[in-house]
C-alpha cells in the first residue's frame, strides 16, 4: 500500500497518509485552524500587490485610502504623511514583491493628548459570519504580518505599537502589544485574539464587520491606561498603552508592512498567496479605476451628447460593488477630452454620476459645448488624469 508524507502547517512534522487513513493523531482541526486549506485569510490585499489609486501624498487629517488597496490611514493632527506601495524595500527573501510604505513628511515629535495615527483595514460583515461573534462558540483569530520601522536615532532597546481588533454592535476592542526588536529590520509579528462572545457584529451584511487598527502613534488620551486582549468597550485611555514607536517624531521615520493575514484559530499558518487577478477582483468590490490618462491617450467609454451642454457615458462595473459608489477624480486644465468628428472637446473634470447603482453608472459632464445627439469617445491624454469609483467601508 502506498504512503504519502505531507506537511500541511508550518512547524508541524510530516504527516503519513496510508490509503485514506491518517496514521498520526497530530493532524487535527486545531492544527489546521478548523480545516481551512484555502480562503482562510480574511484580509484582502494582504500581500500589497494591488494599488489602484497610486501613492497619496500630503495626508494630514481624517481617513485616507491610498497606496495599497483596502488600507486606510486615520490621522488626527499628527504630522503629514505619504502612503504608497513600495517594491524596493519589500522582503523578497520572504516571498513578497511589494509592501505598504508609510512615510513621515512633516513631523510631530510632541503629539497633543488627542492626536493619533492609525493604519486600518476594514473587513466587510459578509466575511465575518464564520467567526460566530456574539455566540458561545465564538472563535479566536490570529493576526500575522511582516513589518519593519525606520526610526531616526533608534540604536538599542525596543519599540512598540498596538495591534487592535474593533467590532461589535456597541464597539468592543481587543488589543495586543507588538514589540519590534531592531531598527530597519523585517520582523514577523503574530497576535492571537480571543473570540468575542459578548457582542454580535454586522455579519451577513455589506456593512463594516470588523476593523483592524495598528496604533503607530498617539497622544496621552489613548496611551495612559491599561492594555488588554479581553473584549470590552474600552475607554480611550486603554486603546494603545505601551506605544513607544513614535513614528511621527521625525521626517526620516518610515513604516513598512506586508504579508498580512487574519485567520481563525490560535496558529499563524504560512501566508496564503493568491493570484494578482484574484486580489484585484476582491479589491474592485470597493474601488475600481475607470480611467487613467496616458501620454498617448486612454479611452474610458463611448459617449452621447444628450443636449448641447450635457454629455453622458455609461460604465458597467467589472465587479458588483459593495454599495452604490461615489465618484473620485483628479481635475485640472483640459484633463479630459470627448473625441468626435475628427476633433476633441476638452474639459477639466466630470460633473458627477447619474443613476448609479452597484452594477453600473453613467458619468456626465455639463457646461461644455456639445452637438446634441452626437456620439463620441471619452478619454484623456494627461498622465495626471484619473477617475475611479469607490464604496469603501
Amino acid at each position: 500500500m502506498s504512503q504519502t508524507k505531507v506537511q500541511l502547517v508550518e512547524g508541524k512534522s510530516d504527516q503519513t497518509i496510508t490509503g485514506s487513513t491518517l496514521t498520526t493523531t497530530t493532524l487535527n482541526a486545531a492544527n489546521l485552524n478548523s480545516g481551512a486549506f484555502s480562503n482562510r485569510n480574511l484580509i484582502i490585499n494582504g500581500g500589497m500587490e494591488v494599488a489602484q489609486r497610486g501613492t497619496q501624498t500630503s495626508l494630514s487629517t481624517g481617513g485616507n485610502y491610498g497606496g495599497c488597496d483596502r488600507w486606510k490611514l486615520e490621522i488626527s493632527n499628527l504630522g503629514t504623511w505619504t502612503l504608497g506601495q513600495d517594491s524596493t524595500d519589500a522582503p523578497k527573501d520572504k516571498g513578497f514583491a511589494n509592501c505598504l510604505k508609510l512615510d513621515c513628511t512633516t513631523a510631530d515629535a510632541s503629539p497633543a493628548a488627542g492626536d493619533l495615527l492609525i493604519l486600518q483595514h476594514p473587513i466587510e460583515g459578509y466575511l465575518c459570519n464564520q467567526l460566530a461573534y456574539g455566540q458561545s462558540t465564538a472563535k479566536s483569530v490570529t493576526l500575522s504580518f511582516w513589518c519593519k520601522a525606520e526610526i531616526n536615532g533608534w540604536s538599542s532597546g525596543t519599540k512598540s505599537f498596538v495591534a487592535e481588533l474593533q467590532a461589535g454592535s456597541t464597539t468592543y476592542e481587543s488589543g495586543n502589544l507588538v514589540t519590534l526588536t531592531t531598527n530597519d529590520t523585517w520582523q514577523k509579528v503574530t497576535c492571537t485574539f480571543p473570540g468575542m462572545t459578548g457582542q454580535a457584529i454586522a455579519s451577513s451584511t455589506n456593512d463594516l464587520g470588523m476593523m483592524i487598527n495598528l496604533w503607530l502613534d498617539a497622544g496621552t488620551n489613548y496611551t495612559s491606561g491599561t492594555l488588554s486582549t479581553s473584549w470590552s468597550n474600552k475607554s480611550s485611555a486603554d486603546r494603545c498603552p505601551g506605544t513607544t514607536l513614535g513614528l511621527g517624531a521625525h521626517t526620516d521615520n518610515n513604516f513598512f508592512m506586508t504579508g498580512v493575514q487574519l485567520e481563525i484559530g490560535d496558529v499563524a499558518t504560512d501566508f496564503e498567496h493568491r493570484s494578482y487577478a484574484d486580489e484585484l477582483i476582491r479589491c474592485k468590490r470597493y474601488c475600481e479605476v475607470i480611467l487613467e490618462g496616458t501620454g498617448s491617450g486612454a479611452y474610458m467609454s463611448n459617449t452621447v451628447a444628450y443636449t448641447t451642454n450635457q454629455l453622458y457615458s455609461i460604465f458597467r462595473f467589472s465587479v458588483e460593488k459593495r454599495a452604490t459608489p461615489t465618484l473620485v477624480q483628479t481635475t485640472g486644465t483640459n484633463y479630459y477630452t470627448n473625441w468626435n468628428n475628427n476633433s476633441g472637446t476638452t474639459f477639466n473634470g466630470l460633473t458627477g454620476l447619474s443613476w448609479p447603482n452597484t452594477r453600473a453608472t453613467a458619468v456626465y459632464q455639463s457646461g461644455s459645448a456639445f452637438t446634441a445627439g452626437h456620439a463620441g469617445l471619452l478619454g484623456s491624454d494627461n498622465t495626471s488624469a484619473k477617475v475611479y469609483l469607490q464604496c469603501e467601508l
